[in-house]
């Protein structure tokens, strides 16, 4: 009768802390809605920063140190040894760098900063998994889809009034909304801190709903039509290059996946689509000269892009082996007077920048982990809600070269892990194995 209670009682928890952790990934992705929240309670002012999100989910790991500990997971640790000692070492590497950057002079706050800024949720990744929590996948897409009609109708009054609508910053200083204004329009940021993290979300919706109307074809065809019309015409509202780009592929991918998930071929995908992003970037002058009169092609913001990564590209590697190796400790932030004026925008250079060559590598290889993570699960269980998540995910190389953005694919890996109730192998050549939940 007490082992039934105990079972019951950590059967409890795990439902707990499986929910809790969803409503912080939510409050993660829409990042204004708890500043915004507060400052129209506060005296507009931020009591609780966006921080104290990471700080629950900490402590939603500590709570589920009773299983993570368990006979199960030291299972599954030995049989995907490779992937929890690449972590390991990644872990090891962080901490050695961090002091190695306290000696080129940066200090300890801005040191913990910077990791924490980058690297948070790409670190917890194999905790989540430990943890082996989950929430019905079709109650995560549809709480996102609930969220998103609401955010697109703010959104698309801020554009057509050309007015923020919504406080800007807060009193105290603790938030602010960022590149809320394109030449003389406002860009729509809805309960955001940006125009690009709105589109972030949006393109995740879009991947639901897209992934519905493939798989379920005529079922709710009006109701997700109208969806995929309502977020398509919001993207545009944000006036942002890089979410165009990422919401099409996004789409597209989705389809991709939905198509050939069988296929050995779509593991390359990310590489292709990278291979296909640089040819964008190539050709970007050329759409600037034919488009010129739409202030969207502006041939200025590319060149200053252009110019910027050519200067961050000398910082990292043109100061001595050391920092080509190890990193700088530079990240893009304007929370300190040192990195205010650098201007990145690209996943690769930030991180290469940031820790160095070795770090790179350690980025590339835990992000395409996670990539064929995904390629095993949907191959596996083909779903909407992991068809969608698949092919947003592939997306990642194809956006980094535009924008600094592993944390927002991170965090939707970890959504992945919490809508699948199985857990997998990571490396396994001959079959698929799948861990149930105690």
């Amino acid at each position: 009768m007490l082992k039934i209670r105990k079972m019951l009682t950590i059967a409890n928890l795990k439902q707990f802390n499986a929910v809790l952790l969803l409503a912080m990934l939510l409050l993660t992705l829409i990042t204004a809605l708890l500043p915004q929240i507060q400052i129209a309670l506060f005296n507009k002012n931020v009591l609780i920063p966006n921080i104290s999100i990471k700080a629950m989910i900490l402590l939603l790991i500590a709570l589920s140190f009773l299983w993570i500990c368990g006979s199960k997971n030291r299972e599954y640790i030995k049989d995907n040894k490779s992937v929890f000692g690449l972590f390991i070492l990644y872990f090891i590497y962080i901490a050695c760098v961090s002091v190695l950057f306290v000696r080129f002079g940066l200090s300890s706050g801005f040191v913990v900063f910077s990791m924490n800024s980058y690297y948070f949720f790409l670190l917890i990744i194999p905790f989540v998994l430990l943890m082996n929590v989950n929430v019905s996948s079709v109650k995560i897409m549809w709480i996102f889809l609930a969220f998103a009609i609401p955010l697109s109708m703010i959104g698309i009054v801020q554009h057509l009034t050309n007015q923020p609508l919504l406080p800007l910053a807060s009193a105290d200083g603790q938030f602010s909304i960022n590149s809320w204004q394109f030449g003389n329009h406002v860009r729509a940021f809805s309960l955001f801190d940006s125009g690009l993290d709105f589109g972030h979300y949006l393109s995740i919706c879009a991947a639901f709903v897209v992934s519905m109307i493939t798989i379920k074809r005529k079922k709710m065809i009006t109701m997700n039509s109208i969806m995929l019309i309502l977020f398509s015409i919001t993207i545009y509202t944000t006036l942002t290059r890089n979410i165009y780009i990422e919401y099409l592929f996004s789409i597209i991918c989705v389809l991709i996946v939905y198509l050939f998930i069988n296929k050995k071929y779509l593991a390359v995908l990310p590489i292709v689509l990278y291979l296909f992003g640089l040819l964008i970037n190539n050709i970007a002058p050329l759409m600037a000269k034919i488009y010129h009169q739409h202030s969207i092609f502006n041939l200025e913001t590319y060149i200053t892009r252009q110019n910027e990564w050519i200067t961050v590209r000398n910082v990292w590697l043109g100061q001595g082996y050391i920092k080509a190796l190890f990193g700088t400790g530079f990240i893009q932030s304007d929370k300190y007077e040192l990195t205010r004026n650098l201007l990145i925008d690209n996943s690769v250079l930030a991180v290469g920048l940031h820790t160095g060559i070795v770090g790179l590598i350690f980025y590339l290889l835990i992000m395409w982990l996670c990539w064929m993570y995904c390629v095993k699960v949907t191959t596996s269980k083909q779903n909407v809600f992991n068809i969608a998540l698949t092919g947003f995910f592939s997306t990642w190389a194809l956006t980094g070269i535009f924008n600094i953005n592993f944390s927002t694919y991170a965090v939707v890996f970890i959504l992945f892990l919490l809508g699948n109730s199985e857990r997998m192998k990571f490396i396994d050549k001959n079959q698929y194995i799948l861990w149930k939940n105690e």
